[in-house]
């Protein structure tokens, strides 16, 4: 640039310090010794293509590739299945619903990606490696890649909505809180379609229901695999107790039940001991539906200690149970009556 150019100054900024200064201010003793004892942790991974000397068409690198990518997760550890591999999710009754939506969106993907270039990849045989006869079809014949245009936007053009979503509406909530007589029929009539409550669990996630994926990033380690397992059939129960069978479940936004989850773990673990009775009480009427969060409270006591001890929660995970609880049925309750 030659003259056309001369030197004003130079400054050096912090950046980490100005966005320190922009994070909002919190009290360390409002943060439950929990979540500080076991941080949701980030994980990485790199997957290297190794590329021969030899000319290679493209197609067939990223086909090579796929197949090895796919055959690599069957026996990759999952977060979603509890740390199994999609190989042992597939002997296990509990695991197997979550690995049949898991693999339900690798095929979607699969198609979508076949769509958009024109290749013919399929994970057909990985259905027959895992035993997933039931979702097993063959797939779309090879297409022309298609060519978007302007009024069709890629990122709406493929996307599936969760099943759930196409259902009509469930019955309005009144204007008030049910009353205790309600709150028992709900239950009694979620009891009824499913008497098996783990089938009220297989039903919601079929539909793609996201509130149990959604708890279990919020909640971090707080409950073990086995309390999870133990809580999931009887939170399936309260959703059905506002959506019954058939009809669209409330979507709850995932920013709001994180607030909702920070907020009741915090009044919750500022109970006095001297106090705790009364407190637990006015805590238990706050609820948007306090009626039936006694139903359901009872039910997880009930359940507790009736359950054998190799898969009998521990005490102290009740106070987790209970916040949950009352997460979901507030957001449950606020979603309803928003509208969703």
């Amino acid at each position: 640039m030659g003259d056309r150019v001369r030197f004003v100054g130079e400054r050096r900024d912090d950046i980490a310090a100005q966005m320190r200064l922009e994070e909002p201010n919190y009290d360390p003793a409002l943060v439950p010794s929990a979540l500080l004892g076991h941080p949701q942790q980030l994980s990485t991974a790199v997957a290297r293509v190794p590329v021969s000397e030899e000319s290679w068409p493209e197609e067939e690198m990223m086909a090579d590739y796929l197949i090895k990518r796919d055959a690599q997760w069957l026996s990759t550890p999952v977060p979603a299945l509890k740390g199994h591999t999609p190989r042992e999710a597939a002997l296990d009754p509990d695991l197997r619903p979550e690995l049949i939506r898991l693999m339900k969106e690798q095929i979607r993907d699969c198609d979508t990606r076949n769509l958009e270039t024109g290749s013919n990849h399929d994970v057909s045989w990985m259905l027959r490696d895992l035993g997933l006869n039931e979702i097993l079809f063959d797939p779309p014949p090879p297409r022309a890649p298609i060519k978007l245009t302007s009024d069709s936007p890629e990122d709406e053009e493929y996307y599936n909505e969760p099943e759930f979503l196409d259902l009509p509406a469930p019955p309005a909530l009144p204007d008030r809180p049910w009353t205790k007589a309600e709150a028992v029929a709900r239950f009694e009539q979620a009891l009824k379609t499913f008497p098996k409550i783990t089938q009220a669990f297989d039903y919601l996630i079929e539909m793609d229901y996201t509130l149990f994926q959604d708890l279990g990033e919020i909640a971090g380690d707080l409950l073990n695999d086995r309390e999870r397992q133990f809580l999931a059939p009887i939170l399936s129960l309260l959703v059905l107790a506002f959506a019954p069978r058939g009809t669209c479940p409330p979507e709850i936004d995932f920013a709001d039940l994180s607030e909702a989850f920070r907020r009741e773990t915090a009044a919750l673990d500022n109970l006095s001991n001297k106090r705790f009775e009364e407190q637990f009480e006015q805590w238990l009427v706050g609820s948007s539906q306090p009626q039936l969060l006694e139903v359901y409270l009872s039910l997880v006591v009930t359940l507790s200690d009736q359950a054998p001890p190799n898969i009998r929660p521990t005490n102290a995970s009740r106070t987790s149970f209970f916040i949950i609880l009352r997460v979901v049925i507030d957001e449950l309750d606020r979603a309803m009556r928003e509208g969703y």
